[in-house]
């Protein structure tokens, strides 16, 4: 966070904030802000006070207890303090924020009278007193460490054991297993729901089993008992149990393919797969036959005409002439070639939009909302039924999950359809994806980039839920804001939040515009009119 001019982490400044009150203040006594540009976003009392003590000075109709320095702003806040008689206590402690303090900021909080006043050093989180001596007229410049503010997880506060549970009580903690979340209960990093539990329940003393289940929040046979189930809430009816505070949120992105290098092989056997063989058939039989109805306006036909010329064609493109039908080679193979060159054309542009031979440009320019997803008639996957209800509101896919959503059954299977299918985008928690392609795929699979759509669409949120009436439920909500507050929880998370793996950069690959389409449409043009003209000529020549 950042406190006026000095960034602070929120963990140094409740630890901070913490001990102020735990061995200065009184209860009745407040803390206040000389700053309008200072912002608090974490819990400024220990878990044993029922009421806030830091307010903006504004607030206060006397002189606080406590005032907040910042760096700075010593100089300037001081001034306007010292100006405000009826805010100004010497006698008040002062609390100042700073990443150095300097002799002429000491001699500033003499040269006001101030007595009480504490200092945190965010570099090293020191937390120091300063009293000024007087030696010959001399000020001293020394500062007396008297704690420390350490910026991780370890230095969680001295939060009180609960005492008033049985030493031997143990809770049941049923979970699903699932990446990020709550993947494995005995790995290093056992998932975040597991470590966050676990953090908390050490530091209550309590006695905890973790019980997996199959699926999120399915009753548990009734013979088991439990008393906490904890995994991703999406959309569901909990009305049964109470729910935690949310400790945890994750964003539902869509994951669309993006551009890669296609090699010159690639591309070559690409043009014939079996729709464009089929295609080539289908180019094949209608020349012939119009090429059969062209013989059939010179002479009569019978059924031994109609045998040979069905066959015609390719004797006349290989000899330049047969039977009665007589036309020059040139002409017919410009006809067969501009035909040819036509039924390829159009089935490439119409039928499948240039994908297969521009499949990197497309996607990577034009999939980029869920309208791109409809038009293009792109699959959705994803790991759980709900998930496809969740698609039908979303803008653009009314009715479309019921016909193209795939249920992948879990995240390893969906990224393996993934990898196989282009047709295919996943929609997923964004944490989720994120971790597992970073801790899961090899290098080599690493290669097949995803890149995710920047617009989230739904929030997953991520709570805790207590048997009704269960006595810890009240405890647990406590603690647990504490520790969200305070950015612990924010601590684990970024240790499950790796960056994704980097999508491939292909510098060479242009945006497709009318420019790339110039050549093969100038000849397609020149190719059919050319053909179309000498075809006429020879129509005209024979009728």
């Amino acid at each position: 966070m950042k406190i006026g001019g000095t960034i602070i982490s929120s963990i140094q400044m409740t630890q901070f904030i913490n001990l102020v009150v735990e061995k200065y203040t009184s209860p009745g006594e407040v803390i206040s802000l000389t700053s309008q540009r200072m912002g608090f976003n974490f819990p400024s009392t220990r878990m044993d006070y029922n009421s806030d003590v830091i307010f903006p000075l504004n607030y206060c109709d006397r002189a606080p207890n406590f005032y907040i320095f910042d760096e700075m702003d010593i100089k300037v806040q001081l001034h306007q303090l010292a100006m405000q008689r009826s805010y100004f206590n010497p006698r008040s402690h002062y609390l100042f924020i700073s990443t150095s303090f300097l002799p002429s900021q000491l001699r500033l909080i003499t040269f006001h009278n101030i007595l009480n006043s504490i200092f945190i050093d965010v570099s090293s989180g020191n937390i120091s007193t300063y009293s000024p001596p007087k030696e010959n007229g001399n000020m001293g410049d020394e500062l007396k460490v008297i704690g420390q503010c350490q910026n991780d997880i370890s230095s969680l506060l001295n939060i009180y054991p609960v005492l008033v549970l049985h030493k031997q009580a143990e809770i049941i903690i049923a979970f699903h297993e699932t990446y990020v979340y709550s993947k494995c209960l005995l790995c290093k990093n056992p998932g975040i729901e597991i470590e966050i539990i676990q953090l908390l329940t050490r530091y209550l003393q309590i006695k905890s089993k973790f019980i997996p289940i199959n699926e999120a929040f399915l009753e548990y046979p009734s013979e088991v008992t439990y008393d906490i189930k904890i995994g991703t809430i999406i959309m569901h009816d909990f009305s049964v149990y109470d729910q935690s505070i949310t400790y945890v949120s994750d964003n539902l992105k869509f994951f669309v393919p993006v551009s890669q290098k296609i090699p010159k092989w690639r591309l070559v056997l690409s043009v014939f797969d079996m729709q464009a063989w089929c295609a080539f058939i289908f180019t094949l039989i209608g020349i012939t036959l119009i090429w059969s109805f062209f013989c059939f306006t010179k002479i009569r036909p019978n059924s031994k005409v109609i045998f040979s010329s069905t066959l015609n064609f390719i004797s006349v493109f290989f000899r330049g002439r047969t039977g009665k039908c007589r036309a020059s080679q040139l002409s017919l193979e410009i006809l067969y070639f501009s035909i040819i060159f036509l039924s390829f054309t159009m089935y490439i542009f119409f039928n499948t939009r240039l994908t297969f031979i521009l499949y990197g440009i497309v996607f990577e320019n034009r999939i980029s909302n869920p309208v791109d997803i409809a038009s293009n008639e792109l699959f959705i996957g994803s790991s759980t039924n709900s998930v496809q209800h969740l698609l039908e509101r979303i803008p653009g896919l009314e009715n479309y999950s019921s016909k193209y959503y795939i249920n992948c059954f879990n995240t390893d299977e969906c990224i393996k359809l993934f990898k196989n299918n282009k047709n295919l985008t996943l929609f997923f928690p964004y944490r989720q994806i994120r971790h597992y392609i970073t801790e899961y795929l090899t290098e080599d699979d690493r290669n097949e980039v995803i890149r995710e759509l920047e617009q989230s669409y739904f929030t997953a949120f991520i709570v805790a839920c207590f048997r009704k009436g269960h006595p810890l439920y009240h405890l647990f909500n406590t603690y647990l804001r504490y520790l969200v507050e305070s950015g612990i929880i924010a601590k684990i998370v970024d240790k499950y939040s790796e960056p994704i793996v980097e999508e491939l950069k292909l510098e060479h690959i242009q945006k497709l515009n009318y420019q790339h389409m110039i050549a093969p449409f100038s000849l397609l043009i020149v190719g059919s009119s050319l053909g179309l003209f000498i075809f006429l000529l020879e129509v005209k020549k024979f009728i």
